[in-house]
């Protein structure tokens, strides 16, 4: 058979996995005189534990024996929604960890530069860089990761054997990269180091942020910490911190010790104001937080507004002068609130002409919201976008999916999608990377939230009626086009009387 598709298929790149030496030994010497050998190759292992290049064939066949160890489903895991990036490219080199090295690289010709090394107390135990992050000419890094489990002798046996199928890898594990234990800055031209400060707790990576002179980040234990801790008997500490330190010093600025909740930070850097807020959603960790935003001046840390209970998923998206929260599978986002004042933003629904709180909702979505001038990206079901210009509702680019990791990003005038979908099993028409540019006579069917009209009877202002439609659309005019019969969308339009 292997011979047969080999010799059909010549563009097809073949390998066979077997764990007898023997029998892949007597396979490359058939191939090998039938001219096969090295477009079909033959390797000794196991399937399971194979390290295989992502480029090594576009089909592996195995043994019998070994095909009911293949998974059906990736594990998921929460990645860099948990541990932060890995790396960093500026305009002029690329910073990448390798355990307790930060090679810098040439962006032009993959050379490296230097290594930058962090501050070792035991040089034969040496921390990892746990985080980087780049602000002016500031090399960020995170000095050894929290690992809370071992640091603090905690156990999470029973809660892990919770945690199976493809969440697998939101298990207690992936908290201990979740945090640092330091953050080092260091002139990222010459490597040198310019200062280092400790964290009382730990770092969250995904809570440090920069702008206008300053680093804000969050020092707290994780929330599966506290709870696990309170067990026995040791209840959360009082010494959470929300620091500001100076970007090229390392020296504190202001700190804040009181209403520390978040597992999240946003930092505007044309008002001034930094945000305090959650970030849980279903590809994140499970401690996260799901609830209250607090906004600060990021000159001294006064509060300017706090709302503790504001439910929300996230992570938030610092958009001009909005907060835009995320929207979780098959649910309507908590809206846009004004970072200012924390007012929610209010649209004007076409249907009725009356102002309500700006939503959106989506279909089944393992990503999280990226936000270009004009537009979200996401995945619903397929790739998912929202034009916030005409605020036409959820449309779709049919035949392939975004990633888990969101991977629609919108840059100079062209919307870029790289396929990061290979290691998925959802079946869509196309597996493939492409890009596409703003085609405004194409006519496009959304899903809007707008056509919800549930509550007191309301006069309708506008309506257009799209007969044997696929879905709704809104017109140059701002009038809103509803579906009929309605199959697209679970909106309750259908219940209403017209009269002409």
């Amino acid at each position: 058979m292997i011979e047969a598709i080999a010799t059909q298929s010549p563009f097809v790149q073949l390998a066979i996995i077997d764990q007898d030496a023997g029998r892949v030994n007597t396979l490359r010497r058939r191939l090998d005189s039938a001219g096969l050998l090295g477009r079909v190759t033959a390797h000794q292992g196991s399937v399971v534990s194979f390290d295989a290049s992502p480029y090594l064939s576009h089909m592996i066949f195995v043994g019998s024996d070994q095909a009911p160890m293949l998974a059906a489903n990736q594990v998921h895991i929460p990645g860099a929604n948990a541990r932060g990036t890995n790396y960093v490219v500026t305009s002029d080199r690329i910073y990448i960890l390798d355990g307790a090295v930060c090679l810098v690289l040439n962006p032009a010709t993959g050379e490296t530069m230097q290594t930058i090394e962090l501050p070792q107390e035991d040089p034969n135990n040496p921390q990892e860089w746990s985080y980087i992050g780049v602000y002016d000419d500031v090399l960020i890094g995170g000095m050894g990761f929290a690992k809370y489990r071992d640091r603090l002798n905690l156990s999470f046996e029973e809660e892990d054997e919770k945690v199976k199928g493809n969440k697998g890898g939101f298990g207690s594990k992936s908290f201990d990269r979740a945090g640092s234990l330091a953050l080092v800055g260091f002139d990222r031209i010459t490597g040198k180091q310019l200062w280092k400060v400790e964290a009382r707790h730990s770092f969250w990576n995904n809570a440090v942020v920069a702008g206008r002179g300053k680093i804000y980040c969050l020092d707290r234990n994780p929330r599966i910490i506290e709870e696990k801790l309170a067990r026995r008997g040791i209840s959360a500490p009082n010494t959470y911190r929300l620091l500001a330190l100076d970007a090229h010093t390392g020296n504190t600025k202001w700190q804040v010790e009181e209403g520390i909740f978040g597992t999240w930070l946003g930092f505007s850097e044309q008002s001034d104001l930094l945000l305090q807020a959650g970030a849980a959603a279903s590809d994140r960790l499970v401690g996260e937080t799901d609830k209250g935003m607090t906004v600060y001046k990021g000159l001294d840390g006064s509060v300017v507004w706090s709302k503790p209970d504001l439910k929300h998923s996230g992570p938030c998206i610092l958009h001009n002068d909005l907060i835009i929260t995320n929207a979780n599978s098959y649910n309507e986002s908590a809206g846009a609130f004004y970072l200012a004042n924390g007012e929610p933003q209010l649209i004007v629904n076409p249907l009725t002409g009356e102002k309500s709180p700006w939503k959106i909702s989506r279909a089944y979505g393992c990503n999280t919201i990226l936000a270009s001038e004009n537009m979200l990206t996401f995945r619903s079901g397929a790739a998912g976008f929202y034009d916030l210009k005409t605020h036409s509702g959820t449309g779709n680019f049919g035949g392939f999916r975004s990633g888990c990791s969101g991977n629609l990003i919108a840059a100079g005038g062209v919307l870029n999608a790289p396929d990061y979908t290979r290691t998925g099993s959802c079946s869509y028409q196309n597996q493939t990377s492409l890009a596409l540019v703003h085609m405004p006579d194409i006519e496009t069917w959304t899903m809007n939230s707008l056509s919800n009209i549930d509550g007191k009877k309301r006069a309708i202002a506008t309506l257009g009626i799209n007969f044997g439609a696929p879905g709704q659309r809104r017109d140059a005019a701002g009038t809103l086009w509803l579906e009929w019969p309605n199959s697209a969308h679970s909106s309750t339009w259908s219940l209403m009387t017209l009269r002409f």
